[in-house]
């Protein structure tokens, strides 16, 4: 048990209430620092030196101590000098003039400090129990540092001097005093030494403090049986050691185990666990070692592992935190104990009345970031014994290994989980990736198409062979006027249709997607409560399964649904929804141009003739205030995606008409472009601020076109034409969402002239940009072409809200492109 006595006297952080109980606070020190041999001892040390240096090491410290303290100082110098004693002192950083100045600092010559001459026992100790009275009035403790080279200038027996010392352990044994003798091994006999050894309790050699085990105290140092008893002592001291000696090599050996077991390379922390459990019930003499997880606010507890079996304690059990002996642990967060459950209140807890514990030792383990622990040990078994400081400091330790041990696999699982979410984000990009290029792929490939069809079975084909999809497969809404909202579906490739009909864990997601115009995701449709259980057998090849429901939708008009089935347990993550709700609308915009491109090619087309009574829409409010009907002449799209609408009036004025129409909230623009002639009727220009919405909105998206609009009494009748192999009750009921007050008056098929060549009207849709065809419709509306011109060119660039050069410009380039090819490329 060695401690330099540097580190402890100049450990000014510590404030005991005496030297020696410093010494018991202090961390530094390895081993307990007790009275020898369980007698009492005071703060009396001595200490051999042989050097200057030696001496120095210990003294100066331990006075610096004291007046770091607030302590009374007293030294006695005489070994050396006065003026030695104090340089050494400002050497060590001692505020020497300072401590002087203020009393809390006396130093004295040896001369000084011997009180009589001859020396006298009772005169030294008088002038000493004085100087302690005197010091401990204005200050704690006094601390005395003596050379005690100063005896050596009396002629007085050293016989003399060892009774002293041994009567000042019995004066000082009540005093608040610590003292510090000094003794120059050169100085003194070895036989005087060796007293000397004898009278103090505590020893510094070669700047080591240790237990003195050879100190006699007063008592036996008096006593007529003196030998007698000096052999009693030497003999317990003896066995005691042997004792000690014993139980440190155990110790030795068990902290060797711990370390090996800890240490394995080839252990897992449960294995581990599992021997240092072993360890601790042979090392505490108890018979259950355990660790459970706790929650001291939610007062919980629940048994992780444990050594054995029990009757009570197994993994999984569960018990409020209170109900059991670590609160004793948990409460001082640290190594806690509990011996006599009676005694310290614990006689009423489930562990005790139920499981029968008798005793417990246990410490709290808190571990950052995760669920705290209590690493302990049980018996059934009353125990008479305590335990002792050093058990609860072993179980400590092995708490801290534990910590280390859970913070650390803690730390490995965040790291694979990061490991992880990297290589999901890696694979997801990549995954990405190959869609993007893909739907790349597939844009270009729409472009040749010419039926749905044709585009369905390319989007399935291509998606499923590209192995980025398990199954594949588009699907369409029936009629919603009847209430039946089934999803049919007409396209598949990597899964039998027989699979799809019937199952509403397919068509709950494709209803949903069709109705809100969001990409809706299914984690895992195999194990989805509407995954019908007798095709569970004839479910896709992997256990888990991602499915994506895509609406093919453009505008207000959905064309369907597109399905998707992930292969194996991969996830369907944000971007890849982005991305299939990128490739819905591309899908959306092909079949919206195959439908156009249908209507403008095909011989036979269907006709309706629609009817909406009571029409809210502004116009209708505009032939009942006026009395008058209006018909649609022309619609003009703009390039700003607007649109511009020419109407002819009848039976109304147009300028009153006009002058009406701009006081609305819609904010339109009317201007009156022809007034009434003989035979023509009046035709008026609307442009609005906001683009209103209109049932024939839709129609364009279906390949339809609106032939004629008649609005009268409110009521607005309109003809369209769409191409023959557009579902007509599909454009029907998308008409009644829009406007559900809307009538279907009569549908059939009229046949078109056959064209030898291209139409004109092919020619306006395919060779013109939008621009110069914006151009031409507002100048032939507005009656430009005519004669005389109704509108100048001035107007016209007014109403397309571009200047005079521009347009122009579109209409030259127009023209020339119109008749190329009736008159073919001139030489210029």
């Amino acid at each position: 048990m060695n401690y330099t006595a540097s580190d402890h006297f100049g450990s000014e952080g510590n404030n005991p209430d005496s030297g020696i109980a410093a010494l018991r606070a202090s961390d530094a020190f390895r081993g307990p620092v007790d009275p020898p041999d369980g007698q009492d001892a005071n703060a009396h040390i001595a200490q051999v030196y042989n050097t200057r240096e030696e001496q120095c090491a210990a003294a100066l410290p331990f006075i610096r101590h004291g007046l770091a303290r607030g302590e009374k100082c007293l030294y006695i110098a005489d070994d050396y000098s006065k003026a030695d004693a104090l340089a050494a002192m400002r050497e060590h950083g001692i505020d020497v003039d300072d401590a002087l100045d203020s009393g809390a600092l006396t130093i004295l010559t040896g001369d000084a400090y011997l009180q009589s001459d001859p020396f006298s026992i009772d005169d030294q100790l008088a002038f000493l129990a004085e100087t302690i009275e005197g010091a401990t009035e204005e200050y704690d403790t006094l601390r005395v540092a003596v050379e005690m080279t100063w005896f050596l200038s009396d002629e007085s027996e050293f016989e003399n001097l060892i009774e002293y010392e041994e009567r000042f352990n019995t004066l000082s044994a009540d005093a608040d005093v610590t003292a510090l003798c000094q003794y120059n091994r050169d100085r003194f006999p070895s036989t005087v030494i060796r007293d000397a050894i004898r009278s103090h309790p505590y020893l510094i050699v070669d700047n080591t403090l240790s237990h003195n085990v050879y100190y006699t105290p007063p008592e036996e140092f008096f006593n007529p049986d003196h030998p007698a008893r000096e052999v009693d002592r030497m003999v317990r001291t003896l066995r005691e050691r042997t004792e000690a000696q014993t139980e440190l090599k155990k110790r030795q050996q068990f902290l060797r185990r711990q370390n090996e077991i800890t240490a394995s390379p080839d252990k897992t922390f449960e294995e581990k666990l599992q021997a240092l459990f072993e360890e601790g019930c042979e090392r505490f003499n108890l018979e259950l070692g355990a660790m459970a997880r706790v929650d001291t606010e939610e007062d919980w507890f629940e048994v992780e592992h444990v050594s054995d079996e029990h009757d009570h304690f197994e993994p999984g059990v569960e018990l409020p935190l209170s109900e059991t002996y670590c609160t004793a642990a948990t409460e001082i967060k640290a190594a806690g104990s509990v011996v006599n459950p009676r005694e310290e209140g614990y006689d009423d807890i489930t562990v005790y009345q139920k499981f029968g514990i008798q005793a417990y030792l246990g410490t709290y383990v808190e571990v950052d970031g995760g669920t705290d622990r209590t690493f302990f040990f049980v018996t059934s078994k009353p125990r008479e014994d305590p335990f002792g400081d050093d058990e609860h400091t072993f179980l400590r330790l092995l708490g801290q290994w534990v910590k280390y041990e859970l913070e650390r696999k803690q730390r490995e699982a965040e790291l694979q989980h990061s490991k992880e979410q990297l290589e999901q984000q890696r694979d997801e990009l990549a995954q990405l990736d190959r869609l993007n290029t893909l739907v790349r792929e597939l844009m270009q490939a729409l472009q040749d198409t010419a039926s749905r069809e044709a585009i369905e079975a390319a989007v399935c084909d291509r998606l499923t062979e590209s192995a980025l999809y398990e199954s594949v497969w588009i699907g369409v809404q029936g009629a919603t006027v009847t209430g039946d909202q089934t999803v049919i579906h007409q396209t598949a490739a990597g899964i039998d249709m027989a699979d799809l009909d019937g199952s509403s864990a397919f068509e709950e997601p494709a209803t949903t997607a069709i109705q809100t115009g969001d990409v809706q995701v299914v984690d895992n449709v195999a194990t989805a409560a509407a995954f019908p259980d007798d095709r569970r057998e004839r479910k896709p090849e992997h256990d888990h399964h991602a499915l994506a429901a895509v609406p093919l939708t453009t505008g207000e008009v959905n064309h369907g649904v597109l399905m998707v089935l992930h292969p194996g347990d991969q996830t369907i993550s944000g971007g890849e929804q982005t991305i299939l709700a990128d490739l819905g609308q591309l899908i959306a915009q092909a079949i919206q141009r195959v439908h156009s491109q249908q209507a403008l090619s095909a011989e036979t087309v269907v006709r309706l003739d629609l009817q909406l009574p009571n029409t809210d829409l502004l116009l209708g409010e505009v032939s009942t205030k006026f009395d008058c009907e209006l018909a649609l002449e022309q619609r003009v799209s703009t390039s700003d995606d607007g649109e511009i609408y020419y109407f002819s009036i009848h039976d109304a004025d147009p300028e009153q008409l006009c002058e009406f129409l701009r006081e609305t909230p819609l904010k339109c623009d009317c201007t009156v472009v022809r007034k009434t002639s003989d035979d023509q009727p009046p035709l008026i220009e609307l442009r609005f601020d906001e683009q209103p919405h209109l049932p024939t909105d839709v129609l364009s998206t279906y390949g339809g076109s609106v032939t004629t609009a008649r609005i009268a009494d409110g009521d607005l009748s309109l003809g369209v034409e769409l191409p023959p192999a557009v579902d007509v009750r599909s454009v029907v009921d998308t008409l009644h969402e829009v406007a559900p007050g809307i009538e279907l008056v009569s549908k059939q098929y009229v046949d078109r002239p056959i064209e030898t060549g291209p139409t004109l009207q092919t020619q306006l849709t395919e060779d013109l940009t939008s621009k110069q065809q914006a151009a031409l419709e507002v100048a032939y509306a507005r009656g430009y072409y005519a004669w005389p011109r109704e509108s100048t060119a001035e107007d016209l660039a007014d109403t397309m809200d571009i200047s005079s050069a521009t347009l122009h410009y579109h209409l030259r380039h127009a023209v020339h492109r119109l008749l190329t090819p009736a008159f073919g490329e001139s030489d210029k």
